[in-house]
């Protein structure tokens, strides 16, 4: 059955009114019994802290009177009658006895006005009791020397004699024991001992102890506490029960049985822990498992140890902290339902108020677009949202009557735009493939699984092979055979892991091979692009045989034309020295200057085409390494002591620092030194004048050895820094001239110390200097690294 709107918005509304109530009147209810418990608990807590209160109050009472009768002079008395002479005082009477009586005495009046102090004793260091007093039955005892006993057996005999004088040790509130057996009936007392020293000679020897009886705190805590339908558990700091409404489990732990508070309630067990700090702890239904609501809380009773305490829990049926509420609960829920009723009448009738507009626009819209005649009105009358959506309508049956005229026309210009553009797109289309088959260099596409999906004309010709005999097949087929495993292992690994890139992007040199099976250089252009959703991978290729022989060509020319300039100028350089040696004779000095200078440019045009020599080498591989272990140290110092003089012209001091020590290397000693020797006079060179080179050894990772040259000169400039490793790259080429060099030293430096396994780099600030670093790997040792600095030049 269809609901209209009418009846939908009456029923959303009665629903709406009565979720709303249902959710108010439970929070309402939670939160009132919530609050009833909360109010309960906190009650039974604040008697408890009273009680406490009360119950400390009376304990460091006891504290106090056990110190002022541990410091009657009747004590120190007794202790000096015991070592004196002769042990008479004038009278002729014992001194010990007479000191005895009289702290018998004081004892037994402290008894008469303690009505809850059973007994005070006073022992000697070895335990033996001297003075005992005692409440038995309505009389004021003192036990005769045959009753006395020996308590240093007794817990709080040993624990008191491990604390200082002027304190208290409060024992465990347990049963009184008398000679080892617990007495009948039992008594639940708390003994305050201290201990006793010696005054005159100034060693320990006793001790005075207050029994007091603890039962009579604990059954008024109950009484004041006690309700009709709630129980309470005292309990010791172990949980164990000084009281229990089963008195079968009261003291249990005294009697030789385990009965604890955390067998009956688990919940409470975090509570007795040592470092637990909380002072109550609550425990509802839904934590015991049953129908109780559980309060306990702390009293700490020790002042000295605040770790000790009593318990005190007291338990109350939650039915009957709910039966308190069921009143009100019965006048809120009235109230609500008359309440809610009242806001149900008027749902309802505001519900069709505000929906019979909304029927009257639905009737006009559904007869229009059902091209049938309407007798319904639209409400245009009204001035509210209503209203405005009527009057929008009208506007809008003419708005709809225009845009399908204009739809019309724009369906013609559509058709003829698609024309127009399908002709451009094969235009374009063909433009592109023209383009693709003229191109001078090969077209090779590929798929993900390393198929060719297109091979251009240029292609064809590289190859040798026709587009049909490629297409569909394995790029392999353009492989060398030893090329084509690893391009097999790199397509799986793709395809199997999902990797972004199925070769290296950017230009790189590779070999190919022929339909005749020849072989060729060729450099490689790798892209990656997306067509519907598929990964395809064009190449460009190039054949680059005759530049690999224009570059072989180059090579020998620049080896030959080298060989052949060094020769003669060696010979000059020869000459030249010589002659300023005096060889042939005096010379003028116009002419010496003139001789020098060229023998100077002479030196530099050697050493630019030793550089170049060195460069051609690396770069066709000639260059020869000679790898050995090499104790970097020793290198360090011998290279430093060769290039000492050269640091010399320049005023320049090596300083060579290290952090480690007996560090073995891997390398070429002598393209090392070659290194070395670039780096040393490229430092002295922008050093200034009477300044210092730092060379120094560190380990900047596990494998890896740190060689450093840091100069205080002027600095690279900073748009110089990206180039510096290029060749024939000077950064003032206007000073870097007049100081000497090719351009060619670090980047030979660079190479060398690549093809060492190691890497080049640099940092530096103008104004501040520049340090080159020189990361090698190291070869370890199981000697020990020491620190040390070495001075050269």
């Amino acid at each position: 059955m269809k609901l209209n709107l009418v009846y939908k918005l009456g029923i959303s509304a009665v629903l709406l009114v009565l979720i709303s109530a249902g959710s108010v009147g439970w929070i309402f209810y939670d939160k009132t019994t919530e609050l009833l418990v909360e109010q309960s608990t906190e009650s039974i807590a604040s008697e408890i802290q009273k009680i406490g209160h009360r119950l400390q109050t009376h304990i460091n009472n006891q504290r106090e009177e056990t110190l002022y009768l541990a410091g009657t002079p009747a004590v120190q008395g007794m202790l000096r009658a015991l070592v004196s002479d002769d042990g008479y005082d004038r009278l002729g009477r014992s001194s010990y006895e007479k000191w005895e009586e009289q702290l018998t005495a004081i004892f037994i009046n402290m008894l008469a006005n303690k009505h809850d102090y059973h007994m005070i004793r006073f022992l000697d260091v070895s335990g033996e009791e001297l003075i005992v007093v005692k409440r038995e039955d309505e009389d004021i005892i003192s036990l005769d020397e045959y009753q006395l006993q020996n308590k240093s057996h007794r817990p709080y005999f040993i624990n008191t004699l491990k604390i200082p004088t002027g304190t208290v040790y409060l024992s465990e509130i347990n049963l009184n024991r008398e000679h080892g057996e617990i007495g009948h009936p039992h008594l639940e007392v708390l003994r305050s001992s201290t201990p006793i020293y010696d005054q005159h000679h100034n060693r320990l020897a006793g001790m005075l102890i207050i029994t007091a009886n603890a039962g009579h705190e604990l059954r008024g805590l109950q009484n004041v506490i006690q309700k009709q339908s709630s129980n309470v558990y005292i309990t010791n700091d172990h949980g164990g029960y000084l009281l229990h409404p089963d008195k079968n489990k009261t003291y249990g732990f005294d009697l030789g049985k385990r009965y604890r508070i955390q067998e009956d309630f688990p919940r409470l067990s975090s509570l007795f822990l040592p470092d637990n700090k909380d002072s109550k702890l609550i425990l509802l239904p839904e934590d015991t498992g049953g129908n109780q609501v559980v309060n306990f809380t702390k009293i700490a009773f020790d002042q000295d140890r605040p770790e000790r305490f009593i318990a005190v829990g007291v338990t109350e049926s939650y039915d009957e902290i709910f039966d308190k509420e069921s009143v009100v609960l019965n006048e809120v829920l009235a109230l609500s339902i008359v309440l809610a009723s009242i806001v149900i009448l008027f749902a309802i009738f505001f519900s069709y108020r505000l929906t019979r507009p909304i029927k009257q626009i639905t009737q006009v819209m559904d007869d229009y677009t059902h091209q049938r005649g309407t007798h319904a009105v639209m409400p245009t009358h009204k001035h509210d949202e209503i209203g405005v959506l009527a009057r929008s309508y009208e506007i809008l049956i003419g708005q709809v009557e225009e845009a399908q005229q204009n739809l019309k026309e724009m369906n013609r210009n559509l058709e003829d735009r698609v024309a127009e553009r399908t002709q451009a797109l094969e235009s374009s289309e063909l433009t592109q493939r023209s383009i693709i088959e003229n191109m001078i260099d090969g077209l090779v596409s590929i798929d993900a699984k390393g198929v060719i999906t297109s091979f251009n004309p240029a292609a064809v010709k590289i190859f040798g092979y026709q587009r049909d005999e490629v297409i569909g097949k394995n790029v392999k087929i353009l492989m060398p055979a030893a090329y084509q495993h690893n391009h097999d292992e790199h397509i799986d690994r793709y395809n199997k892991t999902g990797n972004k890139k199925i070769v290296n992007s950017g230009q790189r040199e590779v070999i190919g091979q022929h339909k005749d099976g020849h072989t060729f250089p060729l450099d490689l252009a790798v892209g990656e692009i997306i067509i519907d959703g598929r990964k395809v991978f064009p190449a460009i290729v190039r054949d680059i045989t005759e530049r690999k022989q224009m570059d072989k060509m180059k090579n020998e020319f620049v080896s030959t034309v080298s060989h052949e300039l060094r020769t003669p100028l060696t010979a000059i350089r020869g000459s030249l020295g010589l002659i300023n040696g005096g060889a042939v004779g005096e010379i003028s000095p116009k002419v010496s200057e003139l001789l020098k200078l060229a023998g100077n440019n002479t030196d530099r045009l050697l050493l630019l085409i030793n550089d170049i020599l060195d460069m051609q080498k690396i770069e066709s591989g000639e260059m020869d390494f000679n790898y050995r272990d090499m104790d970097l140290m020793s290198f360090l110092e011998k290279t430093l002591e060769e290039n000492r003089p050269y640091g010399e012209q320049f005023g320049v001091e090596y300083v060579l620092k290290s952090e480690l020590t007996n560090v073995i290397l891997y390398a070429d000693q002598n393209r090392m030194k070659q290194v070395m020797a670039n780096l040393l006079s490229n430092a002295s060179k922008f050093s200034p004048r009477g300044g210092e080179v730092e060379i120094n050894i560190s380990q900047p990772s596990e494998d890896f050895v740190r060689i450093s040259v840091r100069d205080f000169g002027e600095g690279i400039p900073e748009e110089f820094q990206p180039k510096l490793f290029e060749k024939f790259t000077q950064s003032d080429s206007s000073t870097t001239r007049q100081k000497g060099g090719t351009g060619l030293g670090l980047s030979i430096s660079r190479e060398i110390v690549e093809h060492n396994g190691g890497r080049i780099h640099f940092v530096s600030k103008e104004g501040q200097g520049s340090t080159f670093m020189i990361d090698l790997p190291r070869k370890k040792t199981d000697e020990n690294n020491q620190a040390f600095n070495v001075r050269v030049g």
